[in-house]
């Protein structure tokens, strides 16, 4: 463990018995001082130099003549020393004497009314930083102590949805998987791996850092806490729907769930699946099994190539529903229930004898809240391994679908089976989907390749939403003379958050939205000349709004520049549909 000496401000690493040393917790701003930067003479004319030297100061000042900061006391050019102080950062900060929890956003005249706006507690890392230490002092950004964890326990739990005990003991527990990674899914990292990384400690678990794999990062967490964990609370990410005491249970809202723009995988793709999470208590497996009044069955769980092995109680749908046109979709049961006693149940698709899918969310419920009198006991199937799907099945194509009202577009995209593929993975026109105008005169299907897809045509690009990685504006000319009702000239069209910031343009940007900022601020109404917009409910996401710049009335007749050509719109979210 390399450590900062609060006097002369050197580093030195210490192999065996370490001192004690107080650890910084805090937001990087411009020009840090790192590992490189204290090798050089000139190093105190940096920005971040005051905050090293303010820190070595405050933790002097408590008897600590030792340091720990994230910024210079790890060398990021190694990815061996990376990956190792990633995978012990939990216990360096569990065993510092103290924790200071810098707030540079904070002022002490006003803290109490804008304790819970600071960014501190909107970064991914600094959950583990507040729970962790048996000690943390929260200062403002003129060092000033507002108080301890254990003193702000109340506020803080408040702010964060952290329990009280939590914070004030360290202890978890009693908190099950999925509560633990609510937690974490409002937070935000610079890199999309870091919201798996920073919760390593949080699960006590060991993987190396693999920057560049994305979101694998987060299904490589959850398949090392499941080696390590009989956790069940695990899979239940999404929305929770209740079930009718007095039944049917509710079945999916498509008669035909078969294709694969219907799949997503057994564990959620990333932290926004457990935003809308229901507190939930786990039970034991066993309990289940004799409330369910079945023998006890294997709670072993297994990630292979062909998915995860595992032993769920469940039973088809027709057993519990009116509806009998799902005789491949199974009700699977987990080990946990919700705080009204009931158990918690969710959709599998079954592919083939023994492997099965999970359903997506937006032809049915994500989670059902099941009272056990509606489980026809004597269907229930648990003495049958399956494989379920690790992640959704790469998408053997994607509907390019041309644009039509704003109102009716995410339903549209939904009923069409519009499938969305990663970034730059476009693949040929699908079977489910409807027909797509073609970009030459005849009008057969129209397929494209990715290659074919000239990187001057991307208009927008935003790396993170509540909806993951999303937009990708491609534009395509089309010849005049199309008559269709349900076409519409589409200059820009965005998913965003609303009250969030827009989307950035680029330097292939239109005119129209070069001041897509000031719009997304100022318009507050739908009768805009030149524009509309409309609220969308995404299940599982939230409320979102879609906007979209256009002309009011398209005109084909007298195609003369670019700008009057229709564009299409291709939404590329890591493999999953949007509804």
């Amino acid at each position: 463990m390399r450590l900062l000496d609060t006097n002369t401000k050197k580093l030195h690493n210490f192999i065996a018995e370490v001192p004690a040393y107080a650890i910084l917790s805090h937001r990087w701003r411009a020009e840090e001082v790192t590992f490189q930067d204290l090798q050089r003479q000139d190093v105190s004319s940096m920005k971040g130099w005051a905050k090293l030297s303010s820190a070595c100061e405050f933790a002097k000042s408590f008897g600590c003549d030792w340091l720990w900061m994230d910024t210079c006391c790890i060398d990021k050019t190694s990815s061996t020393e990376l990956t190792e102080s990633l995978n012990s950062m939990f216990r360096w900060y569990k065993k510092s004497a103290i924790c200071i929890a810098y707030i540079d956003d904070l002022d002490i005249e006003s803290w109490e009314n804008n304790l819970s706006r600071a960014s501190w507690f909107t970064r991914g890392w600094t959950l583990q930083e507040l729970i962790a230490p048996s000690e943390v002092l929260f200062t403002t950004k003129g060092w000033d102590v507002i108080g301890s964890k254990t003193k702000l326990a109340r506020k803080l739990a408040e702010v964060t949805g952290i329990e009280e005990v939590v914070l004030k003991t360290g202890s978890m527990d009693d908190v099950n998987v999925a509560q633990k990674l609510a937690w974490a899914s409002n937070r935000e990292t610079s890199r999309i791996e870091d919201g798996a990384y920073c919760l390593l400690g949080i699960f006590n678990v060991n993987m190396p850092a693999l920057y560049g794999e994305g979101c694998n990062a987060f299904i490589r967490l959850q398949e090392e806490v499941l080696k390590k964990s009989d956790d069940r609370s695990i899979f239940a990410w999404g929305m929770l729907s209740e079930c009718s005491p007095s039944g049917p249970l509710p079945s999916p809202s498509k008669t035909d769930i078969t294709g694969p723009q219907f799949r997503i995988g057994l564990l959620s793709p990333s932290l926004e699946g457990f935003q809308d999470s229901s507190p939930l208590h786990n039970i034991t497996l066993s309990y289940l099994c004799k409330r369910l009044s079945i023998p006890p069955i294997d709670g072993e769980i297994t990630t292979t190539n062909y998915g995860t092995k595992i032993l769920f109680p469940m039973f088809p749908i027709e057993a519990a529903t009116d509806d009998y046109q799902h005789h491949n979709v199974y009700i699977a049961l987990l080990s946990c229930e919700s705080l009204d006693g009931n158990v918690i149940g969710i959709y599998l698709h079954q592919l083939s004898d023994h492997h099965f899918a999970r359903v997506s969310s937006f032809v049915a419920p994500d989670l059902l809240s099941i009272p056990y009198s509606l489980i026809p006991t004597k269907k229930l199937i648990y003495e049958k391994w399956i494989y379920v799907t690790r992640e959704p099945p790469a998408p053997h194509a994607v509907s390019i679908l041309a644009m039509i009202n704003a109102t009716a577009l995410l339903r549209f995209c939904a009923e069409s089976g519009f499938i969305i593929t990663g970034e730059g993975e476009i693949g040929e026109l699908n079977s489910w989907g409807p027909p797509v105008l073609p970009s030459a005169d005849t009008m057969e299907p129209w397929t494209v390749d990715a290659q074919e897809l000239e990187p001057k045509y991307v208009l927008l690009q935003k790396q993170s939403s509540k909806l993951g990685l999303l937009l990708a504006l491609t534009i395509e000319p089309e010849r005049q003379g199309r008559a269709d009702r349900n076409l519409f000239s589409v200059k820009v069209c965005v998913l965003a958050e609303r009250g969030g910031d827009a989307p950035y343009t680029d330097e292939h940007s239109l005119e129209a939205v070069k001041n897509i900022v000031e719009f997304w601020k100022t318009t507050k109404k739908d009768d805009t000349p030149i524009s509309s917009y409309c609220t969308v409910a995404v299940p599982d996401m939230g409320e979102m709004t879609l906007l979209m710049i256009c002309e009011t009335e398209p005109n084909w007749r007298n195609v003369d520049s670019y700008n009057d050509c229709r564009y299409r719109l291709v939404l590329r979210w890591n493999g999953r549909r949007l509804a």
